[in-house]
């Protein structure tokens, strides 16, 4: 009898703990209402795209856009910052940083990327706005999407967000635009109503990075 009811008073124990870690997990979400306002204005591109799913029957648009939105929401409500870095945070963002950084210098030595930085930014740039406001084929708009989030943590590698931080804004603003401009283009040239997930993918990522680059600092411990 005893053991059971150990056992009963363990099972009990472990399952006031975990629903004391729920709360104050719970606690420590931002509400839906306080998400940063472009990843909510995303919530409501992937709305969209939902629904323009059901009318043209494209269900991969759909299950992508559940996903996404679903996504979104998770990520954005974690997405909390304090107003000055405590110290652990400090250390571990110095010492990421300082890894990045050792890295690139003794394992990537064949091409200068840390000094060829602000070059490669700004042609990848170029390169990513040009797919958000033309460029249709999601696949061949990987490409620079990914090189720009090797161009963040290679940033992060610098200790120096400004460039990054000049670039990142303008492609939000580029990534609205060529989200409306592919839809007007679809109805003109294939009468027929389009949503095209990359650009909304893209705002995603790129929101996410400006809050963190907006919301750290990093200096030596």
């Amino acid at each position: 009898m005893n053991i059971i009811r150990n056992r009963d008073e363990k099972i009990k124990k472990e399952k006031y703990i975990k629903d004391q870690e729920e709360e104050m997990l719970e606690d420590e979400l931002i509400p839906f209402t306080q998400i940063d306002s472009k990843l909510l204005l995303c919530c409501w591109l992937l709305i969209i795209s939902i629904i323009t799913s059901f009318i043209v029957a494209k269900w991969e648009l759909f299950i992508y856009s559940v996903i996404f939105i679903f996504l979104t929401i998770y990520i954005g409500r974690r997405l909390k910052f304090r107003g000055k870095n405590d110290e652990v945070t400090n250390v571990v963002i110095w010492n990421l940083s300082q890894s990045i950084n050792d890295f690139i210098e003794y394992k990537i030595k064949n091409y200068d990327l840390l000094g060829d930085y602000k070059n490669l930014l700004l042609k990848t740039s170029i390169v990513l706005a040009i797919c958000l406001l033309f460029v249709v084929n999601s696949a061949i708009c990987l490409i620079p999407t990914l090189f720009f989030i090797l161009l963040f943590f290679i940033s992060l590698a610098n200790k120096n967000f400004c460039e990054i931080r000049k670039c990142i804004k303008w492609l939000i603003v580029t990534g609205f635009l060529g989200f409306v401009l592919k839809i007007i283009f679809a109805v003109i040239a294939t009468n027929n109503l389009s949503i095209d997930l990359f650009n909304i993918i893209n705002i995603n990522i790129f929101t996410i990075i400006q809050l963190i680059i907006d919301n750290i600092e990093i200096k030596e411990p």
